[in-house]
């Protein structure tokens, strides 16, 4: 039986939308014991936004308060399930509250030629 994980689940004191598991509590099922190490910011990954030139938002905020008067009307696409478009679009929603539906395709590339 593998010992108990010493670093429980870590949560802010001020709910920000973000959750830290650790050890055992992300991978009860490891036949091993691991402690992880602190997070730092290793990166910064650009992001790009396009629209099709039919939408009538002509700005970022204009676009948000489309998808929020016509909540599941539109759809933002990425390069599959989990990859980095797709958490920008995500994280996008949660920052501004947009309305949006996920489509995942197989690679940017036919994401890309549907836009038009």
């Amino acid at each position: 039986m593998a010992p108990q994980d010493p670093l429980p689940t870590q949560q802010p004191d001020k709910p920000n939308g973000s959750l830290l598991l650790r050890g055992r509590n992300l991978w009860p099922y490891l036949a091993y014991f691991f402690v992880s190490c602190p997070m730092v910011f290793i990166s910064l990954l650009p992001a790009m936004m396009a629209i099709n030139a039919d939408v009538p938002a002509k700005t970022v905020k204009d676009f948000v308060a489309l998808t929020k008067a016509n909540p599941g009307k539109y759809l933002f696409s990425s390069s599959g399930n989990g990859s980095a478009p797709q958490l920008f679009g995500e994280q996008f929603k949660i920052v501004t509250g947009a309305s949006m539906t996920h489509v995942p395709y197989k690679g940017s590339g036919p994401a890309v030629v549907d836009l038009g």
